[in-house]
């Protein structure tokens, strides 16, 4: 072999490493690019402004080096094939199988006869990054406790303290379905959103009402009342707590057959696969049931203040993928406003994290005006809301995981006006 032969390899490496850089440079450049993921949840970085002060700062690198991580090419499917790779390398604190005993004694809860869900027995289940995956099905695990549900009940007492007399009050935990759905090699036969769920009602003043959705959804933990993937309710799941609100508000709740059933076309993955990655849960994929109620609605988002807003509807129905929970109400807004042809004066304001999205738009089959606040959006003062609308009844609908959190309590005093 001659001496130029080892120099042509290098010469021609050089080459297709350059050649492989400015391909890929090129595509970069000319790929179609997503402004938000939809594995992640989140909004993508934009690309970098130039400025003088920005380059010598820093900020003008940063804002580089993160449009070019939020961007490369086929992103997506590298972010899967790693998150493969680590669950394959079989860390004990990140994945587990475990066989359950079914010897375990039944729930129960100090004798109080309530709807008792009915908990899977002998099957095996998955724990992946604090998340339960059982038979299909993601699973988070609740841990509140009386210390920790005690301020959000002080604040419900603040807001009926504050309200006078004329005016009604409601709280409603929702379930996450840690109850409904964990193995009870996890829970020990114990119900500890039930639990929960009585302490907050045993510290709540006397004029409030309290909800017991859980007990209204227990007896159908066999339907498709929670997404598979996702870690919110269906609505199905929400329908069941509306009858048990409806009942609690002197209402008669419509019969199921009352509603008009659709189906979101095609199949989504939720928020907690995205979490996990788990191939369990991409072969049971959801769908979106949902329930249109009957009657004529006006619906606006107000984005600022109190009023105005542009026209929306109850349902969105050109979502789809990973967002297809915000057909109920087209997603989380600060205020969405609801208006409805009953004439029978009644005006609530419901203050909800994203499981009200799904539930709200049932109030339409009995409530003149329906005002829902999401309280992590929403700059306006409930008191103020009310008044300016004449709504006499205000819902604190909220899932049993934000109940139980401290930041919950301090957006609920902001829109109380402490």
């Amino acid at each position: 072999m001659s001496d130029s032969a080892p120099k042509v390899v290098s010469y021609a490496q050089t080459w297709l490493f350059i050649m492989t850089i400015v391909i890929l440079g090129a595509l970069f450049l000319v790929a179609p690019r997503q402004a938000i993921s939809q594995d992640e949840k989140r909004k993508l970085a934009g690309p970098p402004v130039f400025s003088i002060e920005g380059f010598f700062s820093g900020k003008f690198s940063d804002q580089a080096e993160a449009f070019y991580n939020d961007n490369f090419l086929f992103r997506d499917r590298w972010l899967a094939a790693a998150d493969h790779l680590t669950s394959l390398r079989g860390f004990k604190s990140d994945f587990e199988v475990v066989r359950e005993a079914a010897s375990l004694p039944p729930p129960t809860l100090d004798g109080i006869e309530r709807a008792t869900p009915v908990i899977p027995v002998d099957e095996e289940y998955q724990k992946v990054r604090a998340v339960i995956i059982s038979k299909g099905r993601a699973i988070q695990v609740f841990g509140g406790s009386k210390t920790t549900v005690q301020p959000f009940a002080e604040l419900i007492n603040r807001y009926q303290n504050s309200r006078g007399s004329g005016v009604k009050v409601y709280a409603m935990i929702i379930p996450s379905g840690s109850d409904f759905f964990l193995p009870r090699e996890l829970t020990g036969g114990e119900l500890k959103e039930r639990r929960n769920i009585d302490e907050f009602e045993a510290m709540l003043d006397p004029g409030i009402i309290n909800v017991r959705a859980y007990d209204a959804i227990a007896p159908h933990t066999g339907k498709y009342i929670w997404f598979n993937t996702d870690h919110h309710w269906t609505g199905l799941g929400a329908y069941y707590a509306y009858r048990a609100f409806a009942r609690s508000a002197g209402l008669e709740p419509l019969p199921l057959d009352r509603f008009t059933h659709k189906v979101l076309p095609g199949t989504f993955l939720g928020s907690l696969y995205y979490r996990t990655r788990s191939k369990d849960l991409a072969a049971n994929r959801d769908r979106l049931n949902y329930y249109v109620v009957p009657g004529k609605t006006r619906t606006w988002i107000i984005r600022k203040g109190m009023t105005g807003g542009f026209l929306s509807s109850l349902y969105f129905e050109q979502t789809g993928g990973g967002n297809s929970y915000g057909l109920f109400l087209a997603g989380d807004h600060p205020l969405v406003r609801i208006q409805t042809d009953h004439k029978n004066g009644r005006k609530i304001v419901v203050i909800k994290d994203s499981y009200g999205n799904a539930f709200a738009p049932y109030l339409a089959a009995h409530f003149e005006e329906i005002l829902v606040v999401d309280y992590r959006h929403f700059k306006g003062n409930i008191p103020a809301l009310m008044q300016q609308y004449g709504a006499k009844e205000l819902l604190y609908a909220h899932n049993s995981f934000a109940a139980n959190t401290a930041g919950t309590v301090n957006y609920g005093r902001k829109l109380l006006g402490e």
